[in-house]
């Protein structure tokens, strides 16, 4: 189930823990376990803000980072990293 977490990540349609909950079919709370456990193997990286200066209009249309990225909130999201996309490449459907 973390590879298909990481897989829906990289896709980039998902902007949020309840998009990728709903899309796995799991609680939300369970979606911030996976992506802490993820993080610690080295495949999310924690954010606390938007990384990209150039987003327009406080969206995430416009980000260079929109692809392997969503927030849980508005304090706290996530990352793909190279590893991270690396493993969703290699096994993407």
């Amino acid at each position: 189930m973390l590879l298909k977490m990481l897989r829906l990540i990289q896709s980039g349609k998902f902007q949020t823990h309840q998009d990728i909950a709903a899309a796995l079919a799991v609680p939300p709370g369970l979606v911030i376990i996976m992506a802490e456990q993820l993080v610690q193997q080295g495949y999310l990286q924690l954010i606390s803000s938007c990384m990209d200066e150039e987003m327009i209009g406080g969206t995430c249309d416009n980000c260079s980072s929109h692809a392997g990225c969503f927030f849980a909130s508005a304090l706290q999201g996530w990352l793909l990293t190279e590893r991270g996309k690396n493993l969703a490449l290699s096994f993407a459907s």
